[in-house]
């Protein structure tokens, strides 16, 4: 197992990198954990839970073992996360809140209907849970701007990950309708397939950084707000 684990990495080097660019936001999240709010949390929780999600897909990419199933799960896992930040980001607004939970309803439903039934093909879960990213990222980003009570959003947390969320979900959204296609070995390349990946995990890389460097401002964040009148 070993030999085909260091020919995986030394064949796919960006996959080690984004692979191990997962614990950047969680060890400056533990580092900073004084400081963090409660959807702070979650998010730093979904970067470890996404660590461990990439390293059983790696385990099923050396042993060359279906990864199909395995990934309809992880994607299922991802809403549940990102619903639960979308959540407790909107405290003000329930009837975003409601959008968002029925959003995560619908998906995380189709989802699991694929996942018993065997019926839709994956690029639909896949394409799905960016659309999910792109669409709470960008409610964020107009909460910032309709409240207009941040000083400083370079110093606020939740910018710069609401940026790596939606550079990701945006990054990866086109190759995700290529899903099926890309893990067809019948039609797919290696090279074509190398692509393609690269492309996704150095979006992934971005992702942690600016995920890190939002951790890393929530010591500056608790006096960055106007406050309420």
């Amino acid at each position: 197992m070993i030999d085909h684990l260091f020919f995986t990495l030394q064949k796919y080097p960006v996959v080690a990198l984004s692979h191990l660019m997962l614990l950047l936001p969680v060890a400056i999240a533990v580092h900073r954990r004084e400081y963090l709010s409660p959807i702070l949390w979650v998010i730093g929780f979904y970067f470890l839970l996404h660590f461990i999600e990439e390293s059983i897909l790696l385990y099923y990419v050396v042993y060359k073992k279906q990864t199909a199933d395995i990934q309809k799960s992880f994607f299922l896992l991802d809403v549940l996360i990102a619903g639960q930040a979308f959540y407790l980001g909107q405290p003000h607004n329930r009837g975003l809140r409601q959008i968002g939970l029925l959003s995560c309803g619908v998906i995380g439903g189709l989802i699991l209907a694929d996942f018993w039934g065997q019926g839709l093909p994956m690029f639909i879960s896949a394409a799905l849970v960016r659309l999910l990213l792109i669409f709470f990222a960008l409610t964020y980003f107009n909460r910032i701007l309709a409240e207009n009570r941040v000083l400083k959003v370079i110093h606020h947390p939740m910018f710069w990950i609401s940026a790596g969320f939606l550079i990701y979900g945006m990054g990866t959204f086109m190759t995700s309708l290529f899903t099926d296609y890309l893990l067809d070995e019948s039609r797919t390349s290696d090279q074509t397939f190398d692509l393609f990946w690269n492309i996704g995990q150095l979006m992934c890389i971005v992702q942690c950084i600016l995920a890190a460097v939002g951790f890393w401002m929530t010591k500056l964040d608790s006096t960055n707000y106007i406050p309420s009148a």
